[in-house]
């Protein structure tokens, strides 16, 4: 039980530290990448989404700490995603398969950079009313975003591939109908 919550705390904090510190300082393109986001929806699909939701509450304090926004803003952002990636998944796909880890992934990013958006340029309006300045941090905004997508996508397949190598979890498994 100790070494199980050791290697979790080990995976948060390595997350954490990925996603606040390596990132930003990728190439321009690669900066665009959601650690966080991604990873959080893969154990959400591929484990649990009880598990999803203790590691973005996790995940989502500590990131709060770290930016220029209100407290709280990241943590209502990425359970509002949660909700709807939960939502998505138990009432539309059948499976946890390598195309629904896809589309939850791509569904995730657009919903947590619509909240995003929709956040600074709310905190755009009231702190400035600058309708110029809005409009630029928007398409600033949306220029990045396909770039995010593909990347976060990129990162869940070579989650999903990764853990396919190493685990038993998604191995396929035929019923022998021939035997009577």
């Amino acid at each position: 039980m100790l070494i199980k919550i050791l290697k979790i705390l080990f995976l948060a904090i390595l997350l954490i530290c990925i996603q606040i510190a390596a990132v930003p300082n990728l190439p321009s393109v690669f900066s665009n990448l959601n650690v966080f986001l991604t990873t959080l929806i893969f154990i959400s699909v591929v484990f649990k989404f009880s598990s999803g939701i203790g590691y973005g509450l996790i995940w989502a304090v500590v990131l709060d700490l770290y930016s220029p926004y209100p407290f709280g803003a990241y943590l209502a952002i990425t359970m509002l995603t949660l909700f709807v990636v939960y939502e998505i998944f138990s009432h539309f796909l059948t499976n946890k398969s390598y195309y629904s880890l896809l589309v939850l992934t791509l569904i995730a990013t657009l919903i947590f950079n619509i909240f995003n958006l929709l956040f600074i340029e709310s905190k755009l309006f009231v702190e400035t009313k600058d309708y110029i300045l809005m409009q630029q941090a928007g398409l600033a905004f949306l220029q990045n975003f396909a770039w995010q997508i593909g990347l976060n996508m990129l990162l869940a397949s070579v989650l999903f591939f990764f853990l396919q190598q190493f685990s038993k979890r998604f191995n396929a498994v035929f019923i022998d109908t021939t035997k009577n």
